[in-house]
């Protein structure tokens, strides 16, 4: 993705490349989705959660992430198969976006969990987290709400969380 200095928003905006697996075959890019226009009501409407792999990548097919926005009221909302059956790459960056089924105020959101599905035995996949972004659209701007990194002081191999069959959730309270 690259934002060029042309003369329009939307002439800036062009995939440079995008990542190939197993077979190249040319495809157009995707397209790219207008950023919604939600009302100035100072409402989370949206969330997007940027994660940063490890050497270890999500391997897809069986193996796949959910993520579940817990809300203080005891409701929940989850996005089944967040990373739509594709394998994430190790040392990738990685967007997921997703709008709530309802607004609502940025204190009413306790935690957000990354939730695997991965089984065991020689065919199991392990996934590698080094940093996890959290971010709020509210009044139609993305607004920082929490981070999970890792730096060798806190972390002994250098990820936020290691998924395995046995190491299926995390979670990441809200304050």
């Amino acid at each position: 993705w690259a934002d060029e200095d042309d003369d329009s928003e939307e002439d800036r905006q062009k995939w440079m490349t995008y990542f190939v697996d197993h077979v190249y075959t040319q495809k157009r890019p995707p397209s790219i989705a207008a950023v919604p226009n939600y009302p100035a009501d100072n409402k989370v409407h949206e969330v997007q959660l940027r994660i940063w792999n490890g050497p270890d990548d999500l391997r897809s097919g069986n193996d796949n992430v959910d993520i579940q926005v817990e809300f203080k009221n005891g409701s929940s909302q989850t996005v089944r198969n967040a990373n739509a059956g594709e394998r994430w790459v190790g040392g990738s960056l990685n967007f997921l976006n997703f709008k709530l089924d309802r607004a609502v105020a940025e204190h009413e959101i306790k935690n957000v969990i990354l939730r695997t599905n991965f089984g065991g035995g020689i065919s199991g996949d392990n996934w590698d987290v080094r940093r996890i972004d959290v971010y709020y659209r509210k009044n139609n701007q993305l607004k920082f709400a929490m981070a999970r990194n890792c730096d060798n002081t806190t972390c002994k191999d250098g990820n936020v969380v290691r998924f395995t069959a046995s190491k299926k959730d995390y979670s990441m309270y809200s304050t």
